[in-house]
């Protein structure tokens, strides 16, 4: 069994620069599904504690790619 990839990623608007990480399942095929993880209120990184780790597993699994990142 193949499994996901998941690497560091930086995006930037103006003077803000956020961090986070991206998984991408180890499915191959050029379209994928994809959804974005944001915490909850307040700060929080990009694995909002303990919460999103095995989310994104469940997710990457399940051939979809995910994005999180730090706030």
């Amino acid at each position: 069994m193949e499994t996901a990839e998941v690497r560091d990623v930086v995006f930037v608007n103006g003077t803000v620069r956020l961090a986070g990480c991206l998984g991408l399942p180890a499915q191959a095929g050029p379209a994928r599904a994809g959804v974005v993880l944001v915490g909850g209120s307040g700060a929080t990184d990009r694995d909002n504690d303990t919460f999103f780790p095995p989310l994104r597993d469940h997710l990457l699994n399940a051939g979809t790619a995910v994005l999180s990142y730090d706030k």
